[in-house]
This record gives structure tokens, sequence and C-alpha cells, in this order.
């Protein structure tokens, strides 16, 4: 009888805790506890393109060598916010205020200007963007511009600018919006609206100044980080 309750508690909880992560929305997935419950496979093919070799990552080879993810990808980001690589992209962190802009602040509605092209960037039924959305001309290449993602270099700058937090926050969401959507990546950039080759290449350099330049951010979460991570070299 006891062994039977045991097991019978045993289930209840195992099912408790998959119908919670069933149940997680992908907004609020921010740790990296989360990011390695939610996608096991994403952080091992992470783990597995770093030469875990490199001098200053055998905490995380040792972590992901004995089935540890979790202290593994904390390693790895322990790595870069205190690594040596990338002073000139390394920003301090601005004192905050609740200055704005008015131009970053349209594009907090997902209202973007590609080629003095006006437009508004909807959200699907799973609560992320419309990364297809070709603009009110239905244009594809309003679509290949608007994913390289030079209106959030532009909201990078008005928060380094001004150090309002609500900048800081939208890049975070965004950055998880799109990387989550877009996965898995296709194998081979082609010439739709997300991997278009030269997308790919512009896209990738906003978000290496994004995520040295946000390092020391607390408004970066370690799950978009991770997603950074993991994504970069996708866009190599």
């Amino acid at each position: 009888m006891i062994i039977r309750r045991t097991f019978l508690v045993a289930c209840i909880l195992l099912f408790t805790h998959l119908n919670g992560i069933a149940q997680k929305n992908w907004r609020e997935i921010t740790s990296v506890e989360e990011v390695c419950d939610y996608y096991p496979e994403m952080v091992k093919n992470m783990l597995n393109q770093f030469d875990l070799d490199h001098q200053g990552l055998e905490k995380v080879k040792a972590a992901s060598s004995s089935g540890q993810p979790v202290d593994a990808c904390k390693y790895l980001l322990e790595y870069y916010k205190h690594g040596n690589t990338a002073q000139g992209l390394r920003k301090a962190v601005p004192p905050r205020t609740t200055k704005t802009d008015a131009e970053a602040d349209s594009i907090l509605n997902n209202v973007f200007i590609i080629q003095n092209v006006r437009g508004q960037v909807g959200y699907g039924a799973d609560g992320h963007r419309d990364w297809y959305y070709k603009g009110p001309n239905n244009d594809r290449e309003w679509a290949w511009l608007s994913n390289r993602h030079s209106q959030l270099d532009k909201v990078f700058l008005t928060y380094l600018e001004t150090g309002n937090p609500k900048y800081a926050a939208y890049i975070d969401l965004f950055l998880r919006d799109f990387i989550l959507k877009s996965m898995p990546y296709p194998a081979a950039k082609g010439s739709e609206s997300i991997w278009r080759v030269l997308v790919v290449a512009a896209r990738a350099k906003v978000w290496t100044r994004i995520f040295y330049g946000l390092i020391n951010s607390e408004y970066l979460s370690p799950s978009t980080q991770l997603l950074m991570l993991s994504s970069l070299p996708d866009h190599a």
C-alpha cells in the first residue's frame, strides 16, 4: 500500500511538472533553467558548437560532459560576461531615467518605417509577431529589410542614450520572440523573409552589438542571451 501510494504521488508530481511546462507562455521563459527545460535539444546543439577545449571554458566542458546543461549554460554566460572579448562593443549600463524618444516609441508599438514605408507588424494566435509580414504593399523587400533588425539597433541606441528600461525590455522580448518563432534553422539560407543571406549577415551584426552592449544589463534576460548564442552560429 505504501509503495502504491508513493508511486501515485510520484506520478502526480511528474504530471504536474510536465503540465506546467506545456502551459508555460514563451514570454515567461526568462531563466537558464527554463530554456534547458523547454528546449533541451537546442541547448545540446548549442553547446556542441562551441570548442569547449578553449581556454576559459573548462567549467562549461566539465558540466556539459557530466550531463548538467543548466550549470554548463550558466558558466557559458559567465564566460562571456567576465571575458575580454569584444571590448569595444561592451557598454556601461546607463543611469535609469524616464526619458523617451518619439521614433523609438513608434518601434515599441511594432511600427517600422522601411524605405519610407510605414508598416505595423501584427501578432499571431500564438502571441508571436508575424515575421513574414511584407508591409502594407505586400513587398517582400520590406520584410527582408525589416528582418535585418535595424529598427532594433535604433531602440538599443535609444536605451543607451536615455537609460529608460522600457527600451531594453522591448529588445529582450523582441529577440526572444524572433528566435523562438524562427526555429528551427532551415539548414540552407534562401530567399524567404527571414533567412535570406544578406538579411542574415546584417542581423548578425546588430545582434552582436546588442549582445555585448547589454551583457551587463539586468534587462537582457539569461534566456535571451542563451537563445542568441544558440542562433548566432546559424547566422554565420
